[in-house]
């Protein structure tokens, strides 16, 4: 998990980095966002840093218990994680609504920000009963927590796909014949970024339900990589439009 974690920041940091090096004319929300998010990833990597100090290295402190409980930066590497689903969720959406010029792509943030409330209800239950291994009543609250945030972050993240896909799709159908081919990779990306971040919800959720009855940590480090997963996918849509922009002007060249 720590090689994943290692990995997906160094994309994170390199990404930031190349979104102000390259647009420099980006509008100051996009500059923020990318700054902000950063910080999330940056502030969540540390958190995960401590968690792995504290229960494999210093061994709870030498709490034979400890094993059995959250401690602070298990329970508080969530808040970023949580803050970082929504803000990339959201920008996704808004640029539906910008290629759609429709505020009805707006509906998909009903569904983000009850997954986002879900999963802040079930911080807080979090953070009243820090136990890893759930009791069979408080596992019900926990688990109908945990099921709807997930699943309405798998349904907004697959829903901005094919929403996205449709557009382009109808653009491509508009376009001339060798903007098409661009057309076509623009769908394959969205399809790949979308069901990706689905499928982690789905394994996350799966994992949560297996292991934690039996205190395992297995659902934790699917949700820890979950939000780099977001965060890169966000830096790679930002980051690709030069790249797209040039095979653009080129296929406008081919054409005329």
């Amino acid at each position: 998990m720590s090689l994943s974690l290692d990995s997906t920041y160094g994309i994170l940091l390199k990404g930031s980095f190349v979104v102000y090096g390259t647009y420099s004319n980006d509008s100051p929300v996009v500059r923020w966002l990318v700054g902000i998010t950063w910080l999330l990833g940056t502030c969540q990597l540390c958190l995960i840093t401590h968690v792995l100090w504290y229960y494999l290295i210093a061994n709870c402190n030498g709490d034979a218990n400890g094993y059995d409980h959250a401690n602070w930066s298990l329970i508080g590497e969530t808040i970023p994680s949580e803050t970082v689903f929504i803000l990339v969720q959201s920008f996704f959406i808004f640029r539906i609504r910008k290629l759609s010029r429709s505020k009805i792509a707006y509906v998909l943030l009903v569904p983000a920000f009850i997954g986002f409330i879900s999963a802040s209800a079930y911080i807080v239950e979090w953070y009243t009963a820090p136990s890893l291994t759930v009791k069979a009543g408080q596992f019900r609250l926990e688990a109908w927590l945990v099921a709807l945030a997930s699943s309405c972050y798998a349904f907004t993240d697959l829903m901005i796909a094919i929403t996205m896909c449709y557009f382009l799709f109808k653009q491509r159908r508009q376009g001339f014949s060798a903007s098409k081919s661009l057309m076509s990779s623009l769908i394959k990306y969205t399809i790949s970024t979308g069901l990706l971040s689905s499928v982690v919800a789905c394994v996350y959720l799966s994992c949560y339900v297996v292991y934690a009855k039996s205190g395992s940590m297995l659902n934790i480090g699917v949700y820890m990589v979950h939000a780099q997963i977001y965060l890169n996918s966000m830096l790679t849509s930002l980051n690709g439009r030069r790249a797209l922009r040039a095979r653009l002007e080129q296929a406008v060249a081919q054409e005329f």
